[in-house]
């Protein structure tokens, strides 16, 4: 089953909604107001957005979440007229006028055309050069350079974390993803810590480099893993 968050302004009058949402998704509520930490939205399929009310901060909002994930994004608004700004700032969907068939219908077609791998199984063609800030990869001969350094003292698994970070962007990667991807095993019980000793080794390494180096890479507790590019 799908996992959807539900992000609501005023949790308590949208509950038939959301009630009727789970009969077909796996969704989890959260009040609008302390939404704040994006990068969890990264273990979700799709988000959708309840707001009786735009205080201002529903674009911004959109586009926060936009930075950090591909997941389809559905806004509900009841009489909304400027569609389009919703759009722009990232939204797949908007609706005026809310109801759990068409939330349906809509969820299906676009989790159905999503193109996240990690989310959908499908395979995306491997760039064969990732560039982000001042990390280099080049996966056609298996090297990566920090600035005009190659780090020379990374194995095969620490590159293609970088490579699976930096091709996800700013989006978080899972620690269930990581691990099925590089470990090729299914995730259990003590994956998240052969992880963690993992990243903290590569971190190691990246220092000896250069300090900002090993800062590049950040953490989402109990999530997994992104690149922040901005300051680095």
């Amino acid at each position: 089953m799908k996992k959807v968050l539900i992000a609501a302004d005023e949790v308590d009058k949208w509950s038939q909604l959301c009630e009727g949402l789970k009969n077909e998704w796996e969704c989890t509520t959260v009040n609008l107001d302390v939404f704040e930490k994006f990068h969890t939205i990264a273990v979700y399929d799709a988000v959708l957005m309840l707001v009786r009310n735009d205080n201002g901060k529903l674009s911004r909002l959109i586009w926060e979440v936009r930075q950090y994930s591909r997941a389809p994004i559905i806004v509900v608004i009841p009489g909304i007229q400027a569609v389009k700004k919703y759009i722009e700032w990232g939204a797949d969907l908007v609706f005026p006028h809310p109801s759990v068939s068409l939330i349906d219908t809509y969820l299906y077609a676009l989790l159905r055309r999503s193109d996240i791998a990690w989310n959908t199984g499908r395979k995306r063609e491997k760039q064969e050069m990732i560039q982000k800030g001042k990390l280099l990869i080049d996966w056609r001969y298996h090297t990566a350079y920090w600035g005009e350094r190659e780090l020379t003292t990374l194995n095969e698994r620490e590159k293609a974390f970088l490579y699976l970070l930096a091709d996800a962007s700013r989006q978080v990667v899972t620690h269930e993803i990581i691990f099925e991807q590089l470990w090729k095993e299914p995730y259990g019980d003590d994956s998240a810590n052969m992880i963690w000793c993992f990243v903290r080794r590569l971190r190691k390494k990246m220092e000896k480099t250069e300090p900002e180096a090993a800062k590049i890479i950040q953490s989402i507790r109990k999530v997994g893993y992104y690149l922040d590019i901005d300051r680095h």
